[in-house]
């Protein structure tokens, strides 16, 4: 952050299923620092693949727009105009966001991954770390063994992973005892878990998927960035929400216009 106040905006994508599609409802909010106004508008775009999680309708993903003050928070892709990155300290508090959203889950990307298997070494090239609440958040069940759990992103537990159903089948052959083994990723071992649904691919939809999943709470040690991940203003955080639907997306906006400008 800068030491001056910083007036910014924050977009809220809605993603919606529709003909074989996801569709996506931007409205801009006010986030505050020093934020005193709020512009709405709405933007409506493609994404060029559906989301397979439960009720994709009420799913939303928040972006942010620098202000007119011209402040803005440090980025970790360096895009001055805005992003998609939060920091740590923005989730915890709109997690307290409990009347206008079900609850909100934050994503991170973990690319390039050194993983070891039974001695042999490979490259996984995308994954994701994940909070504690993100498979239930999206109401995503896992295939094999379990998806992770809060207690599973806390500070000292045992590191765990999911793996893809496309990972599994092509590295473990569908082996059922892939679950309750332990691989290495980035030095670091881990534990399976468990495997996810075969058409399941993140949220973020960054290449073809992440293979591995682990705990946003292993970030400080398998990000190349790990140093700075323990910065609760650190921004590198994808933040997702499920709005309640028996607000109105009027009062969705005006409530969490609020919620950030008290941030």
């Amino acid at each position: 952050w800068t030491d001056k106040p910083v007036t910014t905006q924050v977009r809220l994508r809605t993603l919606r299923k529709a003909r074989g599609f996801t569709a996506i409802t931007a409205v801009s909010l006010g986030l505050g620092i020093g934020a005193s106004t709020a512009v709405f508008t709405l933007v409506d775009s493609m994404l060029l693949q559906p989301l397979a999680v439960k009720s994709p309708g009420e799913l939303v993903r928040f972006e942010w727009l620098a202000g007119p003050s011209g402040g803005h928070p440090r980025l970790v892709d360096g895009n001055l105009g805005g992003g998609l990155h939060f920091s740590r300290e923005v989730f915890t508090r709109r997690q307290s966001d409990q009347a206008l959203l079900h609850g909100v889950c934050a994503v991170a990307s973990l690319l390039a991954n050194n993983v070891s298997i039974d001695h042999q070494a490979e490259v996984v090239i995308e994954g994701e770390l994940v909070s504690g609440n993100y498979y239930d958040l999206l109401g995503v069940s896992a295939f094999r063994g379990r998806t992770l759990l809060p207690d599973d992103d806390r500070p000292g537990a045992p590191p765990v992973c999911v793996i893809s159903y496309r990972y599994w089948q092509s590295r473990f052959g569908g082996d059922d005892g892939a679950i309750g083994k332990s691989i290495s990723i980035n030095q670091v071992p881990v534990t399976i878990v468990g495997v996810t649904p075969p058409e399941f691919r993140g949220v973020l939809l960054v290449g073809s998927g992440a293979d591995l999943t682990l705990p946003l709470a292993l970030g400080d040690r398998v990000r190349r960035d790990h140093d700075a991940v323990k910065k609760p203003d650190y921004w590198w955080l994808n933040l997702f929400g499920r709005r309640n639907p028996a607000y109105s997306e009027r009062q969705l906006e005006e409530g969490l216009q609020a919620a950030f400008q008290t941030a």
